[in-house]
């Protein structure tokens, strides 16, 4: 992860991200609202706001803690649940 939610004022903070044509899949956690540790540029392919062999820019919100984030697979890419994590995004 690359921001904290530690850090004041982080909770709604908006960050772009360029993501590669045909990037490689990284680890992603959740479903509409990710762990922050997730891979941003996979999470945006499972959301459907790129695709792989495009790539694309995204951007992502940084949001709160959740109880829990859960797994499905779309697009290709199948996401991990996990239980409560301190720190999550989500693509306004």
């Amino acid at each position: 992860g690359v921001h904290e939610c530690t850090t004041t004022g982080v909770i709604g903070s908006r960050y772009v991200y360029r993501c590669a044509p045909g990037g490689t899949l990284g680890l992603v956690w959740g479903t509409d609202v990710y762990t922050h540790d997730s891979s941003i540029c996979t999470a945006a392919l499972h959301a459907a706001r790129i695709t792989q062999p495009a790539g694309g820019v995204v951007t992502i919100q940084m949001a709160p803690a959740q109880d829990s984030y859960a797994a499905s697979t779309r697009n290709g890419v199948t996401s991990n649940s996990y239980g409560p994590w301190g720190c999550s995004f989500f693509f306004p």
